[in-house]
């Protein structure tokens, strides 16, 4: 897959929007697995989307030296919801992930697509 080993496949499953085709992938570098799902909505978009799922899974690469030193590493680390972070939204205002926090979160924790967690929870966000 890319520059990277990897391996691909199309199977159904159970998706947030009932069974369905998904795309599962995981691409190695040393030690680290990254794992990829992929489906969507409507399935009469799966192909097309699919495509560009591909393209981005393949677009993986090591890092060189110039893109080492502008990485910002990010952490994920549990915290327990209380009053002051009792909502995703209120977590995604002090979140480092820059495109659909809200939905990134909710991934993150189980909660998606509009779940939101209870008080005295111990959830996931990044720092």
């Amino acid at each position: 897959m890319g520059q990277l080993a990897g391996y691909q496949a199309i199977v159904n499953g159970k998706t947030p929007y009932g069974q369905g085709k998904v795309r599962i992938a995981v691409v190695f570098d040393g030690l680290r697995a990254f794992v990829f799902f992929a489906t969507t909505k409507r399935a009469d978009r799966f192909v097309e989307v699919d495509k560009q799922v591909l393209t981005s899974i393949k677009s993986f690469s090591r890092l060189n030296a110039k893109d080492r030193k502008v990485a910002k590493e990010l952490k994920v680390v549990l915290v327990k919801v209380g009053q002051h972070n009792k909502s995703i939204k209120l977590l995604a205002k002090n979140s480092p992930i820059t495109h659909h926090v809200e939905d990134q979160l909710r991934l993150l924790n189980d909660l998606f697509p509009n779940r939101e967690p209870k008080l005295g929870d111990l959830i996931k966000i990044v720092r």
